[in-house]
Order: C-alpha cells, then sequence, then structure tokens
C-alpha cells in the first residue's frame, strides 16, 4: 500500500522525531503544520521548511521541552 502524499511531501505515517504523522492542518510561508500522535497521546507538529531557514541548519538539533 503507497502512503499517502501531503502538501509538503510528508506522507501520512512517517515518523518524526518519535511522532506519527496522520493528517495536514495546514500550511504557511514557513512551513505546515500536521496532526501527529506520539504513543495514545495526540499533538500538532510544525515543520518549518528548509528555504524559510535559508537552507540546511549548519547546528546541532535541539528538542526543547519533555
Amino acid at each position: 500500500m503507497k502512503a499517502q502524499r501531503l502538501r509538503g511531501d510528508v506522507a501520512i505515517g512517517t515518523q518524526v522525531g518519535g511522532f506519527v504523522v496522520e493528517g495536514l492542518l495546514g500550511m504557511g510561508g514557513c512551513g505546515a503544520v500536521f496532526r501527529a500522535r506520539r504513543g495514545t497521546a495526540r499533538f500538532a507538529l510544525k515543520l518549518q521548511s528548509l528555504s524559510a531557514l535559508g537552507g540546511w541548519p549548519s547546528g546541532r538539533w535541539t528538542s526543547s521541552g519533555g
């Protein structure tokens, strides 16, 4: 079964940092917000577009929150 592609080139079922993408909530000039889950908890997951960031980040990826 092929994964359904969403705008922003992220497929339903894609795993991002422990989150599983379930659908697209919205898009803007800086990126897209997706409906996602981690276990049974649901989240809104914002993914920044590389063009809005000026290309690939040169620093180390960090995580905020817990």
